[in-house]
């Protein structure tokens, strides 16, 4: 019968290189370009949000002084000319470890997950309550919107007149998690 002291000193007794590590290691440049990017996109948006020059779900209103729609624009052309594609190419990077860690089953699960999860929550709730909102509640920039900042019904009348166009996946900030599930999805026929 073997004791708590003979099992503690043959665990001591293991080489290095046969205990397993508790966590993987992080890649500390990659995290920190992703909050970079994370920084970035979301200010842009706000720009947009608060008066930069480009299309957006809601408009606050108002005008911005030339230098300040100056900044927001530089804001918003490196968000499109380097964010999303930063983005895509970390994904890339990190994509063959996972896929070998995890096989091809396990990979599309994970990516059904993290991915598909959080783009059918926003298409089926979230997407709607916000064209909801803009459609009621409008701001500068109604134009396209289904009534048009006019709506005066509840949100479930809104719902059931509510077109199944809007509610497509693509739509909205979420578009490079349908891009990427797809990609994901490609990558995996691809490797079988």
């Amino acid at each position: 019968m073997r004791t708590r002291a003979t099992d503690l000193e043959s665990a001591r007794a293991l080489p290095r290189a046969e205990a397993r590590p508790l966590a993987r290691p992080r890649l500390a440049y990659l995290d920190n370009v992703r909050t970079a990017l994370i920084v970035g996109v979301v200010l842009a948006h706000l720009g947009v949000t608060y008066g930069a020059p480009a299309e957006w779900y809601y408009k606050e209103g108002g005008e911005l002084g030339p230098v300040i729609e100056a900044v927001w624009l530089i804001v918003l052309i490196l968000a499109i000319a380097f964010a999303m594609g930063l983005f895509m190419l970390i994904s890339g990077y990190c994509t063959p470890a996972a896929y070998d860690r995890k096989g091809p089953g396990r990979f599309m699960v994970d990516r059904l997950k993290r991915l598909g999860i959080p783009l059918l929550i926003f298409a089926v709730f979230i997407n709607p309550l916000v064209h909801y909102m803009v459609d009621t509640h409008g701001g500068d920039d109604c134009t396209g919107s289904l009534y048009d900042c006019q709506y005066q019904g509840t949100f479930w009348q809104y719902m059931a007149d509510y077109p199944r166009a809007k509610a497509s996946f693509g739509d909205g900030p979420v578009w490079f998690l349908e891009a990427l599930l797809l990609i994901s999805a490609g990558y995996t026929l691809w490797r079988v």
